[in-house]
């Protein structure tokens, strides 16, 4: 049940984008404003189904990323990690250790929150 937490939120938080943009786009009028100049007036417009399905893909761009990044760590070459004190945290004795932080971090799973690296 631990591994399915974030997939869970993830189809709850899809479902919710479902619902936002079924309620809203029989409301939205057939050319949106999509951009704003400096001071706050609108210089840029698009079809309504374009809008909508930007939003839908920016949602998806945006969310999909944490739900792998545990599991893109440990495939991810070493000099494309970013972390203080690389060298230590990615030394072979501690390596697996640090994956499993940065799941645990990655996920925020309420059933770790005793684990001693959280």
């Amino acid at each position: 049940m631990t591994k399915r937490i974030p997939m869970i939120l993830l189809i709850f938080l899809l479902a919710l984008a479902a619902a936002h943009i079924s309620y809203f786009a029989p409301r939205l009028p057939d050319t949106v404003v999509s951009h704003f100049d400096a001071s706050g007036t609108p210089n840029g417009w698009m079809p309504r189904q374009a809008f909508l399905l930007l939003y839908g893909a920016l949602f998806l761009v945006l969310c999909i990323p944490f739900l792998l990044l545990g599991r893109l760590i440990k495939v991810i070459p070493d000099r494309l990690v970013n972390l203080p004190n690389k060298q230590y945290w990615l030394e072979p004795i501690r390596i697996e250790t640090t994956f499993e932080v940065v799941s645990i971090r990655c996920s925020r799973n309420p059933e770790r929150r005793g684990h001693p690296y959280q």
